[in-house]
């Protein structure tokens, strides 16, 4: 099962990252109204730095 990126996410609070940006890769995957918009929200909301 795809994590949609929780772990990623996770590794990244657990390390204490200052902040992180969004690509254009993180809004390719999947059908663009299903995806594009709603995970990388979902993520940007579990991220609990700055995003750039």
């Amino acid at each position: 099962m795809e994590s949609e990126g929780r772990v990623i996410v996770d590794a990244m609070n657990a390390m204490e990252y200052d902040a992180m940006t969004v690509g254009s890769m993180d809004l390719l995957k999947g059908k663009a109204s299903t995806y594009c918009y709603s995970v990388p929200r979902k993520r940007a909301m579990q991220f609990s730095r700055a995003i750039l």
